[in-house]
């Protein structure tokens, strides 16, 4: 459903308000201080990993014609479990992204772990509001929902004493950037965009 311009410019008015509520993603290597997974010894280190393993898909020459499939590689597709396996819907959305970066990490044994030439992106699961604007300008990067391409899906972080509680940190490799770009641009609602993180990619 496309939203008119008056409600466009109401929720964008609304999603301001929200962002008061919710520790912004402003301060360098914040996502370091909330994001999951807290039981790993060293977080920097398994998304480092993850975001070598994404690049190793996308070598330096890779050009994407169709984001909407080069984002979405059925091997790596996630895969929600039922419901007698996790206690809370939260639990279970962890629990889908844990299973594109296991999957991915094993058709990923050997990679060269040198500087990588993406960006992060972020998505606030909750922020959506269904009008396919940057599914459409992205040419599919993101779907209907602003939910990005799995494959570039590195880690989720949700928190339910804040409206804007859920989280997606995504790795965008260079072949897919002007794609992403895009939707961001594109975007009424402002529930993706991009973020820096100094302690997993050096600016450039």
């Amino acid at each position: 459903m496309k939203l008119s311009r008056s409600k466009q410019e109401w929720e964008h008015a609304r999603r301001e308000e929200r962002r008061r509520t919710w520790p912004p993603l402003i301060e360098t290597n914040h996502w370091l201080q909330l994001a999951e997974p807290r039981d790993t010894p060293d977080r920097t280190l398994v998304l480092k990993r993850r975001i070598a393993e994404i690049d190793s898909l996308y070598p330096a020459d890779t050009q994407v014609t169709d984001p909407a499939l080069g984002a979405r590689s059925p091997k790596f597709a996630p895969e929600w479990p039922s419901p007698p396996r996790l206690n809370s819907a939260r639990d279970a959305r962890t629990w889908m992204v844990s299973t594109v970066c296991r999957k991915r990490s094993a058709a990923s044994p050997k990679v060269d772990e040198r500087a990588p030439l993406g960006k992060l992106l972020v998505y606030e699961v909750h922020g959506t509001v269904w009008d396919e604007a940057s599914e459409v300008v992205s040419r599919g990067y993101f779907d209907s929902t602003d939910e990005p391409g799995w494959n570039t899906w590195i880690d989720y972080y949700e928190d339910n004493d804040h409206e804007i509680g859920a989280r997606l940190l995504c790795y965008v490799p260079p072949a897919l950037i002007d794609f992403a770009d895009a939707g961001i641009a594109g975007n009424p609602v402002l529930c993706v965009d991009w973020f820096e993180c100094t302690d997993l990619i050096t600016p450039r």
